[in-house]
This record gives structure tokens, sequence and C-alpha cells, in this order.
């Protein structure tokens, strides 16, 4: 299921299931941006900053 969802993200404006994901991996959309953007900054993104799971 969620490869479906990220191929919808990925080639569509698939909002509801970016959400669907983020809440399912950080438990929730909050959690997902903090954990998103932890991981950017330990691999070396230190200027990057996530509030949401989509491309937006």
């Amino acid at each position: 299921m969620l490869k479906v969802c990220f191929t919808v993200c990925y080639f569509h404006h698939g909002n509801d299931c970016a959400y669907t994901a983020g809440e399912h991996v950080g438990g929730s959309i909050e959690n997902y941006g903090v954990m998103a953007t932890q991981k950017a900054h330990e691999i070396g993104a230190l200027n990057t900053n996530f509030a949401n799971p989509h491309r937006t």
C-alpha cells in the first residue's frame, strides 16, 4: 500500500496520500516534520526544514 501511495505522491499532487504516509511514519504530521528535519541535518542538509510530508 505504501508503494502505491508514494507513487501517487511522486507523479501526482497526492497531498492526502502524503499526509497519510507522514502520519504513519511519524505518528503525526508535526512529528514527521521534526523527524524529517533531523534526518536532513544528519546527512548534511543543515539549511533544510520540513513542516509537512508533501512537496509544497
